[in-house]
C-alpha cells in the first residue's frame, strides 16, 4: 500500500562497511522500531573488493546465499522459517556493489515484543570463509491501542447449513518507529492476525476517524498534515479496497458521514487532493 510522505525519508539504521579481503558488507533496516507482525526489511549491500568478478549462479560452484543471525538482547533466538536467502543470477564486478532487499519476517518468526540485534552473513562456494556485517539493533514494540471494535463475519459451517457468526477485531495502534509516531491497523481474531497496515503519521491533532459499514468493512479517515486527509477502506482480511486523499478547502473539512437508512459511509467535505501538487506518496516498500 501507499502512505503520505510528510517528512524526509526515514533515516536508515546503518552499520559502516565491514571489510574483508574479498567482500565488504553494509546492513540497514528500514526502521528502528516495529509492532509485531509488521514487515521488517533488511538492506544488505555487498561490495566486491577482490580482483575478480563474483558470480552467483545455479551451478554448484557458483552457489551463494545471505543468511542472518538474530537474537534478543536476553539471548533467546527467534524461530527460523527459512534462514537462507538464495542469491542467483547476480554478477558483482570488481569494485562494484549489489543491493539486496530481504524481508526478515519471511525468514524468522519473531516471538513478540522486545529488543533484538541482527547481523547478515554471506556465503559462496568459492569463498574459503563466510563474511558478516556488524550487528544492528531494533525493537518490536507493543504499541498503544487508540481504537478497536469487533465485527461479525458470517460463516456457513456446511452447505445449506445454519450460518454461524464468527468475530473479527479491528484495532488501531500508535507506536514510535524511531522517527515518528505511526498509526497502524491490525485485524485479528482469537486465533490469527489477518494483516497489519500503516495508516499514516500522528501529527498531534486528532485521532483517526473510524466507522464500520454493513458489510463489516472499516472506513478510516486520517489527518496527515494541516490540510491533507487520507481515506481508507479495509475488509475483514485487512485487504485495502479503496484509498483516496482529500484536502481541506477553505473551511470545509473532510469527515466521515453514515447514511443510517442505506448504511453507506462516505467522505463529506473538502475536495480530492492531487498527487504531486498537494501531497506525495511512496510505497510501503522498505527504502
Amino acid at each position: 500500500m501507499k502512505i503520505i510522505k510528510l517528512v524526509s525519508t526515514a533515516v536508515l539504521i546503518l552499520a559502516s562497511y565491514t571489510s574483508f579481503a574479498q567482500i565488504g558488507m553494509k546492513l540497514a533496516l528500514n526502521n528502528q522500531s516495529y509492532i509485531k507482525y509488521e514487515k521488517i526489511y533488511a538492506k544488505v549491500v555487498l561490495m566486491n573488493q577482490s580482483g575478480n568478478p563474483i558470480i552467483f549462479g545455479l551451478n554448484p560452484n557458483l552457489k551463494g546465499n545471505i543468511k542472518f543471525e538474530i537474537e534478543t538482547i536476553s539471548g533467546s533466538v527467534p524461530k527460523p522459517l527459512n534462514n537462507n536467502y538464495k542469491v542467483e543470477g547476480k554478477v558483482i564486478l570488481q569494485g562494484e556493489k549489489e543491493t539486496f532487499i530481504i524481508p526478515l519476517t519471511s525468514i524468522y518468526d519473531f516471538p513478540g515484543e522486545g529488543r533484538y540485534k541482527v547481523k547478515a552473513i554471506v556465503e559462496h562456494s568459492n569463498f574459503s570463509t563466510s563474511y558478516q556485517s556488524n550487528y544492528i539493533y531494533f525493537t518490536i514494540a507493543k504499541g498503544h491501542i487508540i481504537w478497536s471494535t469487533i465485527v461479525g463475519v458470517p460463516i456457513s459451517e456446511e452447505p445449506g447449513g445454519e450460518k454461524v457468526i464468527d468475530k473479527r477485531k479491528y484495532i488501531i495502534v500508535r507506536y514510535f518507529d524511531g522517527n515518528d509516531k505511526i498509526y497502524c491497523l491490525k485485524v485479528e481474531d482469537e486465533k490469527y492476525v489477518y494483516g497489519v497496515a500503516k495508516l499514516g503519521i500522528d501529527i498531534g491533532t486528532q485521532k483517526p476517524e473510524c466507522k464500520v459499514d454493513r458489510f463489516s468493512r472499516l472506513h478510516v479517515l486520517v489527518q496527515t498534515s494541516s490540510k491533507i486527509y487520507s481515506y481508507f477502506i479495509y475488509d475483514i482480511n485487512c485487504h485495502l479496497e479503496k484509498s483516496v486523499v482529500y484536502r481541506k478547502f477553505i473551511e470545509s473539512v473532510p469527515m466521515l458521514v453514515e447514511n443510517k437508512e442505506s448504511g453507506k459511509i462516505e467522505v463529506v467535505g473538502g475536495i480530492k487532493a492531487k498527487e504531486g501538487l498537494h501531497y506525495q506518496e511512496y510505497d510501503e516498500a522498505p527504502y
